[in-house]
């Protein structure tokens, strides 16, 4: 989601910047200076999950099932607390809340240089498809493999769909 958004981000801010502030002023942003912007929300994100690989990693633990006289074992792999699932929550829930920021500052560009309409798609998209995963996997009862498996649907869904608002038109 964050190699997705940043560089979205991004280039919006730089269009904001170029074209819609109202300081007529020259301004010009390179790609090298728009990338190095790019860096701190990726890093954030790595930093993230370095913590959590190393405070608190993945453990395995083995669940021994008895159904119908069939014995099923199964060694799932998680953490103990939701510290990890909490913080990116947190994290991507204010990329959002970013996402909508622009939109906002970008509403009134002209459509040839500002994509408000397909910004503000890709963020309610993310964020209707983010809400259900979460409240399905934490309500619904789902064994870790569905769990992962509607994660993987969600992240492609919000992937797919946010990246066509951009590029199909």
């Amino acid at each position: 989601l964050v190699l997705a958004l940043a560089p979205l981000f991004i280039k919006v801010y730089r269009m904001y910047r170029l074209v819609g502030m109202a300081d007529i002023r020259r301004t010009t942003i390179g790609n090298l200076q728009a990338a190095s912007w790019t860096l701190p929300i990726i890093l954030i994100q790595v930093v993230i999950l370095l913590v959590f690989t190393f405070v608190d990693p993945p453990k395995q633990t083995e669940i021994t099932e008895n159904s119908d006289g069939v014995v099923l074992q199964r060694i799932v792999c998680g953490s103990e607390s939701n510290t990890q699932f909490i913080s990116h929550i947190v994290f991507e829930a204010g990329l959002i809340l970013v996402g909508c920021v622009l939109d906002y500052m970008t509403r009134n560009l002209n459509s040839d240089v500002g994509e408000s309409k397909q910004l503000i798609f890709a963020m309610y998209n993310i964020a209707l498809v983010f809400t259900i995963i979460v409240i399905v996997v934490n309500i619904a009862d789902i064994d870790s493999n569905g769990s992962k498996m509607l994660q993987a649907i969600g992240v492609f869904w919000g992937s797919v769909f946010s990246t066509a608002a951009f590029v199909v038109p």
